[in-house]
């Protein structure tokens, strides 16, 4: 995905940065100094970037109040606790203009999409995001399950993409969860970055 499907969410308490197109876990990206000009700093993380943010920021963790994963474990490809290794591959396999409408109907549980989903569709060229899919396959591959760096879980109850109970198996035991009626796109149900966070941490 990228940046266009946030466009409608406003914040009048935060700045947001967004990170999408996951092609390099040492990004050139000074995280130090960006922290420290700020009180708090709250990480959300969606999907894929569950895996790769825990990667990127473990060593920032300390700097971060509240560190959330939407929809996302940190076996992101396994049969029992992430998307299914065969629909993945088959996702790379068959992916072109026809194979990414498929995988958007998916994120929707097959239902219809909403109209702010469409009017803010990703922008980024297909083979841009083969790429991404296909490097993070290598790197799952190759490095060890990296550190659980999160203290907050709030899975989607009807998610075809990560399947709900595969979440729930891998987070099952290491920290609570939430579930929230919602498929793997699951932030139409906010607004606001206020509400997210206000959401997630709720009742903790």
């Amino acid at each position: 995905m990228d940046y266009t499907i946030f466009k409608e969410f406003s914040s009048n308490e935060y700045d947001v940065i967004l990170f999408y197109h996951y092609t390099n876990l040492n990004p050139d990206f000074n995280f130090n100094e960006l922290f420290d000009k700020y009180e708090e700093v709250n990480l959300i993380a969606w999907s894929m970037g569950v895996w790769v943010s825990s990667v990127i920021t473990e060593k920032y963790q300390n700097k971060i109040k509240h560190k959330i994963a939407f929809a996302g474990t940190l076996k992101p490809v396994d049969n029992t606790y992430g998307i299914v290794t065969g629909v993945y591959k088959a996702t790379i396999d068959n992916f072109s203009p026809i194979g990414r409408a498929k995988f958007f109907k998916r994120m929707w549980n097959g239902v219809e999409i909403p109209d702010m989903f469409k009017k803010h569709k990703a922008i980024r060229k297909i083979e841009e995001q083969k790429e991404e899919l296909i490097f993070l396959k290598t790197n799952f591959k190759n490095l060890a399950e990296p550190k659980n760096i999160f203290d907050i879980v709030v899975i989607g109850d009807r998610d075809l993409i990560c399947p709900t109970k595969n979440q729930e198996n891998y987070w099952n035991g290491k920290i609570p969860y939430k579930t929230i009626d919602a498929p793997h796109f699951i932030f139409y149900h906010w607004k606001t970055w206020e509400e997210i966070i206000e959401y997630a941490i709720s009742d903790w």
